[in-house]
């Protein structure tokens, strides 16, 4: 259970991280306080790749698994794009159709969440691939990958 646990941890934090990568602007800060750059991400991700030492087969599977994490992201921004059009022209109306509204919302969610479920399985795949000691510094840039996560969640804790 601890293995499943740590594999789906690994999967997760390398999903978010890569999709966040894969955002188009290099310099985009990732959030209102501005903790960190997709940048710094890219320069990490790019470090682990090159420390993992690939084979071509897991080559090929980190590359289909960035690629879908582009793609993602950028469906994830034009989804958002659109929802933000369609709630403009709602609120252009006297009436508000709250339940259109929330029917997008509720679209758009489920598009996000079946598109994160098939990037996340592609980082599995990736992982399921590597060799004990490909998976010793794949956990290393993880548990990096998480001590950050939960740094900037404290600090948001104390912001509020």
């Amino acid at each position: 259970m601890k293995a499943v646990t740590l594999i789906t941890s690994f999967a997760l934090t390398l999903s978010v991280l890569a999709s966040g990568i894969a955002y188009s602007a290099p310099d985009h800060e990732s959030n209102a306080a501005g903790h960190f750059r997709i940048s710094t991400l890219q320069s990490q991700l790019k470090a682990a790749h090159d420390e993992l030492k690939l084979s071509a087969a897991q080559e090929a599977l980190w590359q289909d698994a960035e690629k879908s994490s582009k793609a993602n992201r950028q469906g994830m921004q034009e989804r958002m794009k659109l929802v933000h059009e369609q709630i403009q022209t709602e609120k252009s109306k006297d009436i508000l159709d709250l339940q259109k509204i929330s029917d997008l919302m509720d679209q758009n969610m489920a598009a996000a969440q079946a598109a994160h479920k098939d990037g996340r399985e592609k980082w599995l795949k990736l992982y399921a691939s590597l060799s004990a000691d490909q998976k010793v510094i794949a956990s290393r840039y993880i548990k990096q990958g998480m001590s950050r996560m939960e740094r900037m969640r404290m600090h948001g804790m104390h912001v509020r």
